[in-house]
């Protein structure tokens, strides 16, 4: 008798040879922000260029950020964009461990890959002695905002825009 049951997605680092796939995510992840915030509207076509490849590229060398990509049967359905933030030494927490983005492509959602991906970013922060983490999203997402709170992040700072 067969297994129909899917096997659970994978999640690995990124290497210099995801950077267009790590794109072309990142846009997908970019539309659906600028339905969101129409500000980010503006920078769609740099997503599109050769100019955000190179960033990319740039972004998977640098050891302060790591991308983690989540697969499935060969294919790349998400990813988790994360980074080591850096305040002035000043500050008794100096370093915090930031989620940048984080992005499922849409009929992968509801399986509890994003927090697969959180837990992959949580783990990389520790491992960097990270005690402290910051993620933000809309104020008009509550979904992104509810999702948050249930994985025990707290609203600590709000930003206004004009």
């Amino acid at each position: 008798m067969e297994n129909s049951a899917k096997k659970l997605p994978k999640i690995r680092k990124a290497t210099l040879k995801d950077a267009e796939e790590l794109r072309n995510l990142y846009f997908e992840f970019m539309l659906e922000i600028s339905r969101i915030d129409p500000f980010y509207r503006q920078d769609m076509e740099h997503w599109k260029s050769e100019d955000s490849l190179h960033d990319i590229v740039k972004d998977i060398i640098k050891k302060n950020r790591q991308f983690f990509l989540l697969e499935q049967d060969g294919r790349v359905i998400g990813f988790v964009d994360a980074l080591v933030k850096k305040r002035d030494e000043a500050y008794k927490i100096w370093k915090t461990g930031h989620i940048e983005a984080i992005y499922v492509k849409p009929e992968f959602r509801k399986k509890g890959y994003s927090k697969m991906l959180v837990d992959r970013a949580m783990e990389w922060f520790q491992m960097k002695g990270m005690g402290h983490f910051t993620v933000g999203t809309y104020a008009l997402d509550a979904k992104a905002r509810k999702y948050w709170e249930r994985l025990g992040f707290k609203e600590y700072f709000v930003l206004y825009h004009k």
